[in-house]
């Protein structure tokens, strides 16, 4: 009976010997596939986090430009309008000598108010524009 007693001690001691070192084992990979999953989570997290960051670039990119345009063309049209005044005012200039001219102000000095003279006075070749 001794004997029986101490043959079912060896195969209980190697028994547990591959159950511990086993469960080492298997939680030792299982650690390392929990961080693999957990490295490839914040690899996600990451990659979404930049799209979100090059998305928000492009669009701050094109507010920028569009701005950058808005005020060209704003620039352009006040260039424009300011040719435009220029312009105005060459004629308003022109219109002013003609008909601020000695001749022409000899009809209006001599009768402002007939329509005859002020007629008279725009179809001569000195008071037209």
């Amino acid at each position: 009976m001794a004997q029986q007693q101490s043959n079912n001690i060896g195969p209980a001691i190697v028994l547990a010997t591959i159950i511990g070192v086993g469960g080492f084992w298997g939680g030792k990979i299982a650690y390392d596939l929990f961080q693999e999953w957990r490295l490839e989570q914040a690899m996600k997290e990451l990659a979404q986090k930049q799209k979100i960051a090059e998305r928000k670039a492009r669009l701050e990119q094109q507010r920028r430009l569009q701005a950058i345009q808005r005020q060209a063309q704003a620039r352009h049209q006040a260039h424009i309008k300011q040719k435009h005044q220029q312009a105005d005012a060459a004629k308003k200039t022109k219109y002013d000598e003609v008909w601020n001219s000695r001749a022409c102000k000899f009809w209006w000095e001599h009768d402002p108010k007939n329509p005859a003279v002020i007629a008279k006075a725009r179809t001569m070749q000195t008071c037209q524009r």
